[in-house]
Protein backbone atom coordinates (compact mmCIF):
# COMPACT_ATOMS: atom_id res chain seq x y z
CA UNK A 1 0.00 0.00 0.00
CA UNK A 2 1.26 3.27 -0.71
CA UNK A 3 1.38 5.70 1.72
CA UNK A 4 0.62 9.51 1.45
CA UNK A 5 2.10 12.47 3.34
CA UNK A 6 1.35 16.12 2.96
CA UNK A 7 2.96 17.31 -0.16
CA UNK A 8 5.75 19.80 0.66
CA UNK A 9 6.25 23.26 -0.35
CA UNK A 10 9.31 22.39 -2.94
CA UNK A 11 7.08 19.91 -4.15
CA UNK A 12 4.12 21.73 -4.31
CA UNK A 13 5.91 24.27 -6.74
CA UNK A 14 6.86 21.09 -8.84
CA UNK A 15 3.74 19.62 -9.14
CA UNK A 16 2.37 23.23 -10.18
CA UNK A 17 4.72 23.98 -12.67
CA UNK A 18 4.58 20.82 -14.51
CA UNK A 19 0.32 20.42 -13.85
CA UNK A 20 0.06 23.76 -15.58
CA UNK A 21 2.04 22.87 -18.96
CA UNK A 22 -0.25 19.63 -18.94
CA UNK A 23 -3.51 21.01 -18.29
CA UNK A 24 -2.83 23.54 -21.52
CA UNK A 25 -1.37 21.06 -23.38
CA UNK A 26 -4.73 18.84 -22.66
CA UNK A 27 -7.34 21.94 -23.36
CA UNK A 28 -5.14 23.05 -26.57
CA UNK A 29 -5.00 19.26 -27.87
CA UNK A 30 -8.88 18.68 -27.44
CA UNK A 31 -9.03 22.28 -29.31
CA UNK A 32 -10.82 24.04 -26.02
CA UNK A 33 -8.09 26.61 -26.01
CA UNK A 34 -5.45 28.29 -28.44
CA UNK A 35 -2.25 26.70 -28.13
CA UNK A 36 -0.99 30.40 -27.91
CA UNK A 37 -3.05 31.02 -24.97
CA UNK A 38 -2.95 27.93 -23.12
CA UNK A 39 -0.47 28.35 -20.63
CA UNK A 40 -2.13 31.63 -19.72
CA UNK A 41 -5.33 30.44 -19.00
CA UNK A 42 -4.34 27.19 -17.09
CA UNK A 43 -1.84 29.64 -14.89
CA UNK A 44 -5.02 31.54 -14.40
CA UNK A 45 -7.45 28.26 -14.00
CA UNK A 46 -4.83 26.97 -10.70
CA UNK A 47 -4.54 30.49 -9.50
CA UNK A 48 -8.41 30.49 -9.06
CA UNK A 49 -8.81 26.78 -7.70
CA UNK A 50 -5.87 26.87 -5.32
CA UNK A 51 -5.68 30.81 -4.72
CA UNK A 52 -3.85 30.21 -1.39
CA UNK A 53 -1.75 27.35 -2.94
CA UNK A 54 -1.05 24.48 -0.10
CA UNK A 55 -2.81 26.58 2.28
CA UNK A 56 -6.37 26.64 0.15
CA UNK A 57 -9.18 26.07 2.56
CA UNK A 58 -10.65 22.63 1.54
CA UNK A 59 -8.09 21.30 -0.57
CA UNK A 60 -5.75 19.03 0.14
CA UNK A 61 -2.41 17.90 -1.85
CA UNK A 62 -1.01 14.62 -0.94
CA UNK A 63 2.64 13.05 -1.83
CA UNK A 64 2.25 9.20 -2.75
CA UNK A 65 5.24 7.86 -1.18
CA UNK A 66 7.56 4.89 -1.24
CA UNK A 67 9.23 2.82 1.23
CA UNK A 68 11.74 5.35 1.24
CA UNK A 69 9.38 8.61 1.76
CA UNK A 70 10.06 9.90 -2.01
CA UNK A 71 7.66 10.88 -3.74
CA UNK A 72 6.38 8.78 -6.32
CA UNK A 73 2.57 10.69 -7.30
CA UNK A 74 0.51 13.02 -5.62
CA UNK A 75 -3.02 13.33 -4.85
CA UNK A 76 -5.44 16.52 -4.88
CA UNK A 77 -9.00 16.42 -3.75
CA UNK A 78 -11.40 19.90 -2.80
CA UNK A 79 -13.90 19.34 -0.42
CA UNK A 80 -17.34 20.55 -1.85
CA UNK A 81 -20.84 19.83 -1.52
CA UNK A 82 -19.20 16.72 -2.61
CA UNK A 83 -15.54 14.88 -2.96
CA UNK A 84 -13.70 15.91 -5.86
CA UNK A 85 -10.08 13.70 -6.61
CA UNK A 86 -8.73 16.05 -8.73
CA UNK A 87 -5.50 15.08 -9.77
CA UNK A 88 -4.01 12.26 -9.01
CA UNK A 89 -0.48 11.29 -10.75
CA UNK A 90 2.24 9.33 -10.60
CA UNK A 91 5.62 9.98 -11.24
CA UNK A 92 7.32 6.48 -12.24
CA UNK A 93 6.18 3.59 -14.77
CA UNK A 94 3.43 2.92 -12.79
CA UNK A 95 -0.53 4.09 -13.42
CA UNK A 96 -1.64 6.89 -11.90
CA UNK A 97 -4.79 4.81 -11.44
CA UNK A 98 -2.96 1.88 -9.69
CA UNK A 99 -0.95 4.71 -7.54
CA UNK A 100 -4.49 6.29 -6.57
CA UNK A 101 -6.09 3.09 -5.69
CA UNK A 102 -3.24 2.02 -3.34
CA UNK A 103 -3.52 5.83 -1.83
CA UNK A 104 -6.76 5.62 -0.87
CA UNK A 105 -7.75 3.37 0.77
CA UNK A 106 -5.26 4.55 3.47
CA UNK A 107 -7.07 7.50 4.33
CA UNK A 108 -10.34 7.94 6.06
CA UNK A 109 -12.43 10.13 5.23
Amino acid sequence: MAPLRAMTRPEYEAWLAQAIVAYAADKAASGQWSAADSVELSTKEHAQLLPQGLSTPDNYLYSVVDERDQSVGMLWFAVKTKFNALSPTCTTSRSSRSIAAEAMPTRRW
